[in-house]
């Protein structure tokens, strides 16, 4: 069975979660994303990140994606009533379809878990300046056509058991949600297959317009300057692999 679109936001969120909390994670090398950013609800996250360790130790962030919202304030857009071209195939013979597409809101909650205060408040303060700089990521659908898709933060609650820690034991826990605006792409027309998504993170400190990054993500544009893009691109991940 092919991936849905949901399934395959839900790794490329696990991929940027795990590029942006990187510095407060304990496994923190390419490949290891499974051992510190889990797709699980908070009952029992705890559990599962035990059993992929082998151990029981803290250090890792879980979310879980828990309300789809349909958007009615972008569905008057031209990609929501006339879709999107689409073209697949052989770039000898390629073939064009129009993908239909709706608006769509996913929600995710986020948790991060340590043993460490300080961890947690850097934590936090990532957090927080993550959406004054850059509170979006992009996406390449079929690796051509880009989806600049925006972030909404809500604030944070501690939930720590300092308050229990005599009878369940002291662990630092902090929440928030992100909520996505994305789009769910109707494929079933013509039977097409998700192989991979493409995730770039570029450095948005050293961009001082929204002109200079439309120059650095848009090669199709004429002001595109590819040395730009290369010297500005952090990270670019291949995101193929089963959950």
């Amino acid at each position: 069975m092919a991936d849905t679109w949901t399934k395959t936001m839900d790794r490329a969120f696990r991929t940027l979660l795990f590029t942006k909390f990187n510095s407060v994670l304990k496994y923190k090398a390419d490949g290891e994303e499974k051992k510190s950013v889990l797709l699980q609800p908070r009952t029992s996250a705890l559990r599962t990140v035990s059993e992929r360790r082998g151990s029981s130790e803290l250090e890792f962030t879980s979310y879980w994606r828990d309300e789809f919202i349909f958007d009615w304030d972008r569905n008057l857009t031209s990609a929501a009533r006339q879709g999107i071209s689409f073209e697949y195939g052989k770039d000898s013979d390629p073939t064009f379809e129009i993908v239909t597409a709706i608006p769509l809101k996913l929600r995710y909650n986020v948790w991060y878990w340590t043993m460490y205060p300080d961890k947690l408040n850097e934590f936090i303060e990532t957090y927080l300046w993550w959406q004054h700089t850059n509170p979006n990521f992009e996406i390449n659908y079929n690796d051509k056509f880009p989806l600049e898709i925006d972030l909404h933060f809500s604030s944070l609650k501690d939930e720590s058991t300092v308050d229990t820690q005599y009878t369940e034991g002291q662990y630092f826990v902090v929440n928030g949600s992100i909520v996505l605006d994305t789009w769910l792409f109707k494929l079933a027309s013509f039977n097409s297959i998700i192989e991979t998504i493409v995730l770039k993170i570029f450095d948005k400190d050293s961009l001082s317009t929204s002109a200079d990054y439309i120059t650095v993500t848009v090669p199709e544009d004429e002001t595109y300057d590819e040395e730009l893009h290369d010297a500005l691109l952090m990270e670019s991940v291949n995101i193929t692999e089963t959950t």
